[in-house]
């Protein structure tokens, strides 16, 4: 008796609730064929949402897009268009491909007023790549490093041509060298960023990354590779070519850090303004260094699928991660922005990524790539040539990608004429000048 009784109140329940329904639904169908003069229906979406192919609605009410879930912000449900979260700093990887409904905000961070630099943005997590190579002996002997000049400290030798970003064929080794490394003495501006450790070994974990020289005292390269370090955790070692011999023609150098400075503007999630400088506690010794020089800083980008170059001693993607000894030379073609914003939209930053104006891109073919480990190292074009050297200007320096050497996939490097102008206020603030490195 009792079961028929809850069955009865259920069904009178419905009927009501269907009935109430259909009421509300026949009321606003005849008010909409109605179209009363008075009051003129507006069908249109509020607030000038977008509505797509693949619209739909969030939890809170907004019209969005149906997106692979990593291009979801979680905090704000807006679209990740920057990158944040999914480029590859050279040291990290993202995960699968799910979908959640995202609606349409601006995540570009309004640097210009907020002046936001580097805090608590975290990246996914780096996975360990060991090197099955033996550690390299860094005791100082007076063969691996020469003292340093005081009285160099704001010139330049008269080296090769007597100016910024010349190499000296001269000191080449004529031996067959693959197409994979420089040659020695090629980029005689790239140097190696090194932790400093307890022991005198160079394990792989110690080395971080590259730089460039700029002046005898002054090392260019990214912030995202130092903004966690302090100038007493670091030290800058030039002129190494083959990190398993100290049989080279000339001996490599070292020198401490003495200050760090990072781009005002950098923001480490998307890495916008991905440049830092470090000072050393005394100049490089280029008098009778032909393997160590300074770079030019170009001011200009030049125009897309002009051949140039970025190397380092980050791991061989292609060899199961080993350690490269020597240093190599990757060869890319520029690639103008709004064709590498293109190709990194079919990329797992979706349709939606912006490329920053203080980044640009080079590579894009197969297998051809700078990867984990080479963050920070020039990117290089030739400028000039005569008999018996090449001069090149940096452009670049290695900051993120999407995996590595795929193909139409380039690059993504910090854009150096973009940052020049800070690159001098603080070299003149520095009392260093601006003449080492213009060409």
């Amino acid at each position: 008796m009792v079961l028929r009784y809850v069955l009865a109140v259920l069904l009178v329940c419905f009927v009501f609730d269907a009935k109430s329904d259909d009421e509300g639904t026949s009321q606003w169908v005849k008010k909409v064929n109605e179209k009363s003069s008075e009051e003129d229906l507006d069908l249109t979406p509020t607030n000038n949402e977008r509505v797509s192919d693949t619209a739909c609605r969030t939890d809170n009410n907004k019209i969005g897009d149906c997106v692979p879930y990593y291009l979801c912000d979680p905090d704000t449900y807006n679209i990740i268009i920057d990158g944040s979260t999914l480029i590859d700093v050279r040291q990290m990887q993202c995960g699968t491909y799910l979908s959640v409904c995202c609606a349409h905000g601006n995540t570009i961070p309004e640097m210009e007023k907020n002046n936001i630099t580097a805090g608590s943005a975290k990246l996914p997590g780096q996975t360990a790549i060991t090197s099955s190579r033996p550690p390299i002996s860094l005791a100082t002997t007076t063969e691996s490093l020469t003292e340093p000049n005081e009285e160099r400290m704001y010139t330049i030798p008269s080296q090769s041509y007597g100016q910024c970003g010349w190499n000296d064929h001269n000191v080449f080794i004529t031996a067959n060298i693959s197409s994979t490394f420089a040659n020695y003495g090629e980029f005689p501006w790239a140097v190696a960023l090194i932790k400093k450790q307890n022991s005198t070994v160079w394990t792989q974990d110690s080395y971080l990354g590259g730089g460039t020289l700029i002046h005898p005292s002054v090392v260019l390269t990214v912030a995202h590779k130092v903004d966690k370090l302090t100038a007493e955790e670091l030290k800058i070692r030039a002129g190494e070519w083959d990190t398993q011999t100290m049989r080279e023609r000339y001996p490599y150098q070292e020198r401490d850090v003495k200050k760090i400075l990072i781009h005002p503007k950098f923001f480490k999630t998307s890495l916008y303004y991905d440049a830092a400088l470090l000072f050393l506690e005394s100049p490089f010794n280029l008098e009778n260094a032909p393997h160590i020089a300074v770079a030019c800083i170009g001011r200009s980008l030049p125009k897309p699928n002009t051949e140039c170059f970025s190397m380092g001693w980050g791991p061989d993607f292609l060899d199961d991660g080993k350690f490269i000894t020597i240093l190599k030379k990757i060869s890319l073609p520029l690639v103008g922005a709004a064709d590498c914003q293109e190709k990194l939209q079919k990329s797992r930053l979706g349709r939606f990524f912006r490329l920053h104006k203080s980044l640009t891109c080079a590579g894009g073919q197969p297998d051809v790539d700078t990867c984990q480990k080479d963050g920070g190292s020039s990117l290089v074009c030739s400028i000039d040539t005569k008999v018996n050297g090449t001069r090149y200007a940096v452009y670049g320096a290695v900051a993120y990608g999407i995996e590595c050497g795929i193909a139409d996939r380039p690059g993504v490097y910090l854009n150096v004429p973009e940052v020049s102008g800070w690159i001098d206020q603080q070299m003149n603030s520095e009392k260093y000048g601006t003449a080492t490195y213009t060409i």
